[in-house]
């Protein structure tokens, strides 16, 4: 019908948003400012040395930018602080995940730690995401972040 609109409908992609001077500054001071896991995962993943897969770092998609990203497989790799754990930044995180998956791009999210001390476990997932064809959400870490604020862990 003309004039309605699908809602369930993914939302046009606004390419003024990815040019947004503002957005593409902050992109390129947080791969500036990159955590230590973020480095550590990004010297496995860069130039295609994953099978061959390319990922982006920083990339910004819609109004949020993901740490890594494969166009190939419309994959978004996150990697989260401390700070993940509180209520506030896991709504956030929760309408982060429902834009990324209405403009189809599945996520894994992983805590900082986990990226650095199971770095091999996270490559798997994200060759399994390849292989599938399809990635599905992952949503929760094998570490959680509440058991890194509670100090369960230790580094």
């Amino acid at each position: 019908m003309r004039g309605k609109v699908d809602a369930t409908a993914a939302p046009a992609y606004n390419p003024a948003v990815k040019n947004d001077p503002d957005m593409r500054a902050r992109a390129h001071r947080l791969r500036r400012d990159a955590t230590d896991a973020e480095r550590a995962l990004w010297r496995r993943l860069r130039a295609k040395q994953l099978d061959g897969l390319k990922f982006r770092r920083q990339h910004v998609i819609g109004r949020f930018i993901v740490d890594f990203y494969c166009h190939e497989c419309r994959l978004a790799v996150e990697l989260d602080g401390g700070q993940h754990g509180e209520a506030g930044q896991r709504r956030r995180d929760d309408a982060r995940t429902a834009f990324l998956e209405s403009r189809g791009v599945a996520g894994l999210r992983y805590s900082n730690l986990e990226a650095l001390r199971e770095t091999g476990a996270v490559l798997e997932d994200i060759r399994d995401c390849k292989s599938r064809g399809q990635p599905v959400l992952v949503g929760t870490t094998s570490i959680e972040t509440s058991e890194l604020l509670s100090g369960k862990l230790r580094d």
